[in-house]
Order: C-alpha cells, then structure tokens, then sequence
C-alpha cells in the first residue's frame, strides 16, 4: 500500500514573531509505503518531497501514551526513512512534521496506518520495573531461540512488541544486533553463509571464507572489518563481502604455552567456544571472550601471542606455568569471571563483562561448593585491567545480591549506554527446576547500581531461551553516518 499525503503549510503553529522565510507557500509531499517483506512486517518508509530542504520528524502515538519519536536530522529536499516501531494487528496513527534549516516547523500531518496481527509464538513479557524519568524512548532488543531458530524481536517499556524479524523457514539463523547501526549481520547455523540485513528486512546472503562452515556468536564491526568466531577454533577478520584479511588459530596459539601432554586443546572438541571478540585500535589486539578453558584473554594482532588473561584461577588453565604467568592477579575484593559473555571495552583500560558464573565443562557438580557447577549467581561486573602491574580491579557489579533469580548458567550479553551512564544486561538462561520454563530478565542499572529497568521473559517451551539483548535508539539508527 503506498498512501500519498499533502503536508500543508502550518502557519499557524509556529511562533508568530519568527519570520518565516522562503517555505511558507512550499509544498510539502509524503508518502508512506507498506513494507512487502514479510521478513520485518512491523515497518514502513516514510518518503518526503519538497522544493526546499527539510529535516523530518515521525512520531508513533503509544498505546499507553508512551509516544516514539525519532528524528531524520539530515537537511534535504528528499527523505526516504525507515518507519520502525508499529504494533502488530493495531491501527497505529503516525504523526510526519518538517522543519526547515532554522527548526521551524513547516509542515505537519496526522495519519492512520493498519497493521496485521502476527502468527508468532512470543514469550511472556513483564515490565518489573522501569525509571520512566531517566530512560525514555528507547527499546528493549532480545534475540529469542527457540531450539535451533530464531526470533529476534524489539518490545517497549509496557512489554508491546514493536518489530520483530521472521526469517526464512530453512535457515537457522543466530542474529547479531550492531547497537544503532542501520545494518546488521546475522551468523547461520546451518550453512556456510552469514546475511547482511537492514530493518526493514531487506538482505542479502555472503559466503564465510573457504573452508569455514559456520559463524559463530558475535559480530564485532570495526570501519569496514568485521571479526568474529568460527568454527575449529578460529577467530576470522573479514570485509563486510566476507572476504578474509586474516585469521587466527587459537588452538595452536595456546599450544605455544602448553607441554605436550597438555589437557586443554583438545581437537575435535569444543573446548574453548570463543562468544566473542573485538579489536583495539589503540594497542592493536584482539579481545576475546572463551566460555570455557581460558575465560577472557589479550593477544597481539600481529603474532597473535597471549598478553594476558583473565579468567578463574581454579580452573585448569591456571596449573600450566606459561599460562600462569600470563594470569592478571585480582585486587581485594575482585572476582573473577567464571564462564562469562560480551566482554564491553570501556574508557581508561575498564571492561563490562557479564559473568555467568558458572562453568559446567570442567566442574562436577558439588565440586568446590559450587551450585550445579556454578557459583549459584550472574553478574554484570566491571573490571579496571592494568596491564603494566598485571592487575584487575573490580569497580562494580549488580545481580549477586540477586543469587539464582538471576542465575542464567549459559547465555547473555551486557552493554553500556554513554548518554545515560547505565549498564545493561540479558540473563538469558535462568532454568528454577528441570522441566520448568526457562526465564530471561532484562536489567538496566546506573553506574550508581541503581535499578532503572527489569523486565522479565518467560519461554513457552523448555528448549527455548533468551540469547542476547540490546538497547535500540532510533535516533541514532536513523541518522547512522555511513
């Protein structure tokens, strides 16, 4: 459906003791075109024509009168933008105003749009707790599996879905959000491929490098590289074609500090499962982030030696000389991660991390006191690293307080958010008895600890679980420079 509407000239809501310049007779057109692709059926574009140039604002009304506004800051006579964030099956009313280079208002117009309801399966959501004050606008992002497929999905501050993705039926997709970007790539678990998607659902598929069959977790895009996990213990840099600039192979990275009956790497096997990794311009390394064996660790871009690591000393690791001498020591009071996720690189040497804190591959399941092979609690902990003493500070963590409310054993992400100085984190796999649905929360802290946003998920089925979250601006999408 492609619906034509004339902005008219709005005189009258503007302040009178502002002239108005050349634009007061100016014609305003736009146009609002139904999105085709099934894959994103919560958007639409917002086209605007007119012969001077223009800024665009669009606001969603709420249902709750939580309005979503973003703004297309750009000047120009011509805006082709993304509407994003429509409820399903609901007549939303769409409000389009224009500015004109000195922010007056020129145009506006309110129209309605239909939607159609969604034949998807979503989990139960519960807003425990939002600060409506300091968090305003933005959405909740959280990547749902449901066994082996996905259902990547946005939902506000009242537990509305707001957009959601619904990929093809023979693909497996395991999405990765790039926060604020107007694209994002999508690993596959299925075929030796990842996509490249905007939000309104238009993509394309790029083949891995030879010889690789799957991406794995995160993508982390730096300028137009791009490095991620692979399969056989790899970590890839590639263009955003999928051409590979270069690879590492931590398998043989370790055996450099390992004897020859060592009883970590062990080929075939998933001993190390790398989540995560992302590159550090300013010494030129790589960060990653392994759920089992070696925890968090630095190594050099060029050789691809270990600087350091920061992982639980109890684990096996810490019993091989060479890797011991790579351990960061923790300050009083500082503890180290355990089977962590989506380590966040943060200014003057800190690192968000969520700590899980549990690591079932090693850990039997009363050894050491541990609860089912974990400490019986997650974390989002910050860590200040000083490379030069080989020390780790802790400065902050929210959820042990929590104990297994927040206990998710397997899955996760954290974030941080400059504007509002707040952590965010997704405790994807929090299981209370076996056979029980599996729940996720959402949580949002200030760097003060205090609470701003708790939102509880439970699946429909046990299989299911809540992989990893992101906080979405779409300001920030929108006006995205590429």
């Amino acid at each position: 459906m492609s619906l034509l509407i004339l902005l008219s000239s709005c005189q009258e809501e503007i302040n009178q003791d502002v002239a108005l310049k050349d634009v007061t007779d100016t014609e305003f057109i736009a146009e609002l075109i139904e999105n085709g692709n099934l894959i994103s059926p919560l958007t639409a574009t917002i086209n605007t024509i007119s012969r001077y140039e223009h800024t665009v604002q669009i606001t969603i009304r709420g249902k709750q009168e939580n309005d979503l506004t973003y703004t297309k800051r750009e000047l120009s006579k011509t805006h082709n933008i993304p509407l994003i964030g429509l409820y399903p099956g609901y007549t939303n009313v769409v409000d389009i105003k224009a500015y004109n280079a000195s922010n007056q208002l020129v145009a506006s117009r309110e129209f309605e749009f239909l939607t159609d309801s969604l034949n998807i399966r979503f989990p139960k959501i519960e807003i425990l707790h939002f600060d409506s004050v300091r968090l305003k606008e933005r959405l909740s992002f959280v990547e749902y599996r449901v066994g082996i497929n996905n259902i990547p999905f946005i939902y506000d501050q009242y537990g509305d879905i707001r957009w959601c993705l619904v990929y093809p039926e023979q693909s497996l997709v395991r999405p990765t959000i790039l926060t604020n970007t107007q694209e994002f790539f999508c690993g596959d678990f299925g075929y030796e491929v990842f996509y490249r998607y905007d939000w309104l659902g238009n993509g394309d598929t790029i083949a891995l490098p030879a010889g690789f069959k799957q991406l794995h977790h995160d993508i982390h895009q730096y300028d137009d590289h791009l490095f991620f996990p692979a399969d056989k213990d790899y970590v890839l840099e590639c263009d955003t074609n999928g051409n590979l600039i270069r690879s590492w192979n931590l398998a043989e990275i370790f055996k450099r500090y390992l004897p020859a009956n060592q009883d970590i790497v062990k080929d075939g096997k998933d001993w190390l499962h790398v989540n995560s990794v992302f590159y550090q311009e300013a010494d030129n390394s790589l960060i990653i982030s392994a759920r089992q064996s070696a925890g968090i660790f630095k190594i050099d871009y060029a050789s691809g030696n270990i600087r350091w690591i920061l992982s639980d000393t109890t684990m096996l690791w810490y019993s091989y000389p060479a890797l011991r001498k790579l351990a960061l020591q923790p300050a009083p009071g500082c503890e180290l991660p355990l089977g962590q996720h989506s380590p966040v690189a943060l200014e003057k040497g800190r690192m968000l991390v969520l700590d899980n804190g549990y690591d079932g591959y090693e850990r039997l399941d009363n050894q050491d006191g541990l609860i089912s092979g974990g400490k019986g609690y997650s974390r989002l902990v910050v860590y200040r690293i000083d490379e030069q003493s080989m020390t780790a500070e802790q400065e902050f963590e929210y959820g042990r307080k929590q104990k297994r409310e927040l206990f998710s054993r397997f899955a996760g992400s954290a974030g941080y958010d400059e504007k509002t100085d707040t952590y965010y984190g997704t405790f994807g796999n929090i299981v209370f008895q076996k056979g029980a649905p599996v729940t996720g929360r959402q949580i949002e802290v200030g760097s003060d600890g205090t609470l701003l946003f708790d939102a509880r998920l439970t699946s429909l089925k046990t299989v299911e679980m809540f992989f990893r979250g992101e906080k979405i601006n779409l300001n920030d999408v929108v006006n995205e420079s590429k």
